[in-house]
């Protein structure tokens, strides 16, 4: 907006002012940085959670006010969307914390912009009950967007639309026994909702093909994740999905697709829907094969811990489909499903 309502040029000053103010707040303490279009990040080695978020506080107060001394021009004041997060207290490692700031970030954005969020806070405030706002509405105005996408899936191929929704089951199933927030357990529903919408663009012949792929079509599916990627990136309030989107078919063994990478550095949302995603596959009848029975999936959920799926997840799960926490999405209950929502 800023970029549209003044130039780039004037955009790209407003920037370099916000790096100016960052800089000099910080000083010898820490290390800063640019680290997106308009996303700054800054290390604090020797600060706790209380003192780095006065800093923000101050920079966020400096940067709003910044325009002020523009004598030239008359200028909108520019907010600041701030998460910070604290290792190893609250991240196991580099990947975790910067995960973890980010989605301190999104739930200030959903939260109307302009504030600050510290991630154990976020974590501790919904299990204490003491978040005032109804949860339920931070989402709901994304939701007629997901469900048009989703309708835009069914009108191509009905099977990707209930595998969605059923994978929405049992990924949050699983996020729920693993004591994830209701924040991180909205956002791993939004995204298996998404994580197919990309084979909108593939074609239906290959879709529905009976038999065995060739390479050349086994690639245009593959390529159904980056294209979801692509669609998700032009609703920027949907974005916070695109880690678990993008990386639910990479394998813990680093043999996935499409960055190939590995173990923990795949997103944790990303392992679950992972899991969920290919439960589902196995015990569901495709025109290419048969459903396979709850015990065949269970086995070969097990036999791959450790090489396509995270091991850890996999015991989790599996172990909830042994205690019934878990359940098998019957045909009838997903056609249930489709008509409430549509």
């Amino acid at each position: 907006m800023y970029n549209q309502l003044y130039g780039v040029k004037e955009g790209d000053l407003c920037l370099q002012r916000i790096a100016d103010i960052i800089r000099s707040s910080v000083g010898e303490s820490g290390y800063t940085a640019r680290y997106g279009g308009k996303e700054f990040a800054v290390l604090l080695p020797g600060y706790d959670l209380f003192s780095a978020r006065n800093m923000v506080e101050s920079i966020a107060k400096q940067i709003y006010v910044m325009n002020n001394r523009r004598t030239d021009m008359k200028l909108k004041a520019v907010t600041v969307s701030a998460g910070i997060s604290a290792a190893p207290y609250a991240a196991r490692n580099v990947k975790e914390l910067m995960e973890n700031v980010d989605l301190a970030v999104y739930h200030v954005k959903h939260n109307g912009k302009n504030g600050i969020q510290v991630f154990d806070m976020m974590f501790r405030n919904n299990s204490e009950g003491n978040n005032t706002r109804n949860r339920t509405h931070i989402y709901q105005e994304y939701e007629s967007t997901i469900y048009a996408l989703t309708a835009a899936i069914d009108a191509k191929d009905h099977y990707t639309f209930s595998h969605s929704n059923n994978v929405a089951y049992y990924a949050t199933s699983l996020a729920t026994t693993l004591g994830m927030n209701e924040d991180m357990i909205e956002i791993i529903r939004q995204a298996a909702l998404l994580h197919d919408v990309g084979k909108i663009g593939i074609p239906e012949y290959i879709l529905n093909k009976e038999g065995k792929l060739t390479d050349e079509e086994y690639e245009i599916i593959k390529g159904h994740v980056e294209a979801s990627i692509d669609i998700i990136r032009h609703l920027p309030s949907l974005d916070y999905v695109i880690p678990a989107v993008i990386g639910h078919h990479e394998r813990y063994d680093g043999k996935g697709y499409p960055r190939r990478i590995a173990g923990e550095d795949i997103p944790l949302t990303a392992r679950i829907l992972c899991v969920a995603d290919s439960f589902d596959a196995m015990t569901s009848k495709r025109c290419y094969k048969k459903a396979f029975p709850i015990e065949v999936a269970r086995e070969k959920l097990l036999q791959d811990a450790g090489r396509q799926f995270d091991p850890d997840l996999v015991y989790k799960f599996v172990e909830c489909l042994d205690n019934g926490s878990i359940t098998l999405v019957k045909a009838e209950e997903t056609v249930d499903n489709l008509k409430e929502m549509l």
